[in-house]
């Protein structure tokens, strides 16, 4: 149980990782 938080924590950091990412990467193409 423990362990499937800790996944879906991590997933939820992937995700905003990747949204922050994608909005740096169109700034810079801007």
């Amino acid at each position: 149980m423990h362990k499937e938080g800790e996944i879906a924590e991590g997933y939820q950091a992937l995700k905003i990782g990747f949204k922050w990412v994608n909005d740096l990467r169109d700034n810079f193409i801007d």
